[in-house]
C-alpha cells in the first residue's frame, strides 16, 4: 500500500534470455573486432568509413576521426589503379573479390576485398 492506503502492485518480469544472449553476442563480436590482429575497416553502404579497429589504426596510422569524409567509392587512387569497379561490385553484394594487380601497377592499395552484408551495426 502507498501512503494514501491505495494498494499498489508492480509486475516484475524476468529478463528475456534472448535479449541477454544478443547483448552478450554483440559484446563478443565487438571484442573480436577491437582486438583482432588483422586491420579491419567497416564501411557504410554509401562508402563512408563506419568503424576501424586498433590494428587498422596501428597499420595505417589513421584513426576513425581522421577518416571522416573519406569515401571508398569516390577514391581517385582506387579509380586510377582500376580497382573502383571491383570495389563497387563488392558494395553491390559480391561476397569476395580477389584483386590481382599487374606487376607493373606497383604496390596495390588492397590485396583483397571481402564484403559481408551487414547484419547489425558494430
Amino acid at each position: 500500500m502507498d501512503s494514501s492506503g491505495t494498494r499498489v502492485s508492480r509486475m516484475m518480469s524476468a529478463p528475456d534470455p534472448s535479449e541477454s544472449d544478443a547483448v552478450l553476442a554483440e559484446q563478443r563480436v565487438r571484442a573480436l573486432f577491437d582486438h583482432s590482429p588483422f586491420a579491419i575497416q567497416i564501411f557504410a553502404p554509401n562508402g563512408q568509413t563506419r568503424h576501424v579497429n586498433r590494428a587498422y589504426t596501428e597499420l595505417w596510422g589513421l584513426s576513425l576521426e581522421q577518416l571522416a569524409g573519406f569515401n571508398v567509392l569516390d577514391d581517385s587512387r582506387l579509380a586510377a589503379a582500376g580497382l573502383a569497379p571491383l570495389i563497387r561490385r563488392g558494395f553491390a553484394g559480391a561476397i569476395a573479390i580477389p584483386i590481382r594487380p599487374s606487376p607493373s601497377a606497383g604496390r596495390p592499395f588492397v590485396s583483397w576485398v571481402q564484403v559481408v552484408p551487414p547484419s547489425a551495426d558494430l
